[in-house]
């Protein structure tokens, strides 16, 4: 697939948005795939929308895992009181959270301008 046909995709069908490229680094990200930085970069190079659509990603995702955090809290010191515990509860917001962060992390890894849009905009290591 030649360059100009990819940007052609890119910007007529708007095949890939954040979401899928969370994903995709998900999945793919390793030491062991080096083509999947060059995607990256390659996309956010043909697509500039998706750059503002990353920048306005950071607060949602800094304030969805406040929520759930804020959530493990209460439903601790709910239990705590009750004497009860739901395991299930906890693994499952554990989990969505880990999900999460894991997912920005290859992002950062696999585009590293998009990890410092993060840091610079939105003090996002320290939040």
């Amino acid at each position: 697939m030649s360059p100009n046909f990819w940007s052609s995709l890119l910007k007529e069908h708007r095949i890939l948005d954040i979401p899928l490229l969370l994903d995709l680094c998900s999945l793919y990200e390793s030491k062991d795939n080096p083509l999947l930085p060059k995607m990256i970069q390659n996309v956010f190079s043909n697509q500039p929308k998706l750059q503002k659509e990353l920048e306005a990603t950071a607060p949602v995702f800094l304030k969805k895992i406040k929520l759930l955090t804020e959530e493990l809290n209460a439903k601790y010191a709910e239990d705590i009181y009750r004497q009860e515990w739901n395991i299930e509860t906890y693994r499952d917001i554990l989990i969505f959270e880990m999900d999460a962060v894991f997912s920005f992390y290859k992002v950062a890894k696999a585009y590293p301008e998009g990890a410092r849009v993060f840091h610079l905009h939105y003090n996002f290591l320290f939040k």
